[in-house]
């Protein structure tokens, strides 16, 4: 595959090459690993030869447009990597089934960084993928992606906001009680007198790699439909779309780090806008990074089952809420497409950081499939 060359005005000055491609690989998928994707590539000797120049652009919380150039180690001339993290489901998708995705322009890569969408994109299919989930319980099943690497293990982590709920632990049958809608707070509490207000599940929507994780290891199925909510930072529940009187159904935040950014509302004094009351709780999971996000803005940490999330409970399987990240190669992916796909499996695992990615090498546990017990 060859880009059509492009000639920027003072590229030479910013050292950035864009001349002599050798070819341009497209990546997109989860941001699970995100930051150690993009050590593995920044890093001289483990994608590129040397430190490769990196034109960013940053959307918003997670949505960010990546265009590396440089030579391959072990290449010749200028190999591009472009990125544009879309989230699991996406990513099986778009290498399952050759869906397109929006990525820098070449002729805006000025190896800077931006706030903002990019103002030239191009069309693209896509090479490579990371998912938190496994093919055969996506939204995608077939065609069958035939190089599947797993990559890391993932944790995930429930937090609450502040609302009339007060606990500190969660299990699985509560967490399924919540997302059928309608749950009494003392379903939660215990307190039979807990009848008069209500504990929601704020979530992600259904092209996420976590909610299909949680969904599946909670047992509630991961194509069932969920009833879950939406609020702002000032903890005012939200009508999805905007206007139409719609507070609890099937839709969910597109990233967690913007459904982490809700969960330090406090809601005791809110009205409650499908139910009628006021005030209400909401539960919320999250990958380890982005609980740590609540958390930080207020939300408080919940333990699964009477155990808490730490990187030994992972290891040991004493906790269970963690997924494998998968690498996804497309099936025709070019030989430069097969050779980045290589040395980002090899080069991943020691950027991990063992607490929001753990290496597969660390696990004393293991799974026979997505929604098998550990052990």
């Amino acid at each position: 595959m060859r880009l059509r060359e492009v000639l920027l005005s003072g590229a030479f000055s910013l050292g950035v090459t864009s001349l002599c491609h050798a070819g341009t690989i497209y990546m997109t998928g989860s941001d699970a690993v995100r930051s150690s994707v993009e050590a593995a590539i920044s890093t001289a000797g483990v994608v590129y030869t040397a430190v490769p120049t990196t034109t960013t652009y940053q959307v918003a919380c997670g949505d960010v447009y990546k265009l590396y150039s440089g030579t391959l180690v072990g290449g010749a001339g200028t190999t591009v990597i472009k990125i544009h993290w879309s989230g699991s489901e996406a990513g099986i998708n778009d290498v399952a089934a050759g869906t397109l995705e929006t990525f820098i322009d070449d002729s805006i890569a000025d190896g800077l960084p931006h706030n903002g969408a990019p103002p030239v994109t191009t069309i693209h299919s896509v090479d490579l993928a990371f998912a938190d989930n496994e093919q055969v319980i996506s939204r995608t099943k077939t065609p069958a992606i035939a190089t599947d690497t797993k990559v890391a293990v993932i944790p995930y982590v429930f937090v609450r906001n502040n609302g009339l709920w007060t606990g500190t632990d969660v299990c699985d049958w509560q967490v399924r009680a919540a997302l059928g809608g309608f749950c009494q707070r003392w379903v939660f509490s215990g307190n039979p007198a807990n009848v008069n207000d209500y504990v929601y599940v704020s979530g992600r929507d259904n092209q996420s790699g976590p909610r299909v994780n949680i969904f599946c290891l909670v047992h509630w199925g991961v194509f069932t439909i969920p009833t879950q909510i939406e609020m702002n930072a000032a903890g005012t529940m939200l009508d999805v779309p905007l206007g139409s009187g719609n507070y609890a159904g099937d839709f969910g935040y597109a990233r967690g780090c913007a459904l982490a950014g809700t969960m330090g509302a406090n809601t005791v004094a809110m009205a409650d806008l499908w139910n009628g009351v006021v005030g209400y709780s909401v539960i919320a999971y999250l990958s380890r990074a982005d609980a740590n996000t609540a958390v930080a803005n207020g939300a408080v940490e919940l333990t699964y089952c009477c155990h808490a999330e730490t990187p030994q409970n992972v290891k040991t399987c004493v906790y269970p809420l963690w997924g494998y990240e998968h690498i996804f190669l497309r099936n025709s992916a070019s030989t430069e497409g097969q050779n980045v796909y290589n040395k980002l499996v090899a080069g991943i695992p020691t950027f991990l950081d063992g607490t929001t990615a753990i290496s597969l090498t660390a696990m004393l546990a293991s799974r026979n499939g997505p929604c098998a017990d550990c052990h």
